[in-house]
């Protein structure tokens, strides 16, 4: 017959493993979930800048534009012929 207590001994060790690499798994799926969250950060962040660099090209070409349009009259292409 079977040994209760060396069962019982069995039985929790094969408990404590699963605890532990439960406790394991959750600890791993925290630190990737937390690197995934600090990438989007960054990724944003990143993103944001060339957007504010997009804005001010934009800004910068429209002012150069502007200039042009007073210094020269209307652009080359809507001139009518001569």
């Amino acid at each position: 017959m079977a040994n209760p207590h060396h069962e019982e001994k069995s039985e929790q060790g094969m408990e404590d493993t699963a605890r532990r690499v439960g406790e394991k798994a959750a600890e791993q799926t925290s630190h990737i979930g937390q690197a995934a969250t600090d990438q989007t950060a960054r990724a944003g962040q990143a993103a944001a800048e060339v957007g504010e660099e997009v804005a001010r090209a934009s800004a910068n070409l429209l002012k150069q534009n502007a200039r042009r349009y007073r210094a020269h009259g209307a652009p080359v292409w809507n001139r009518r012929p001569r």
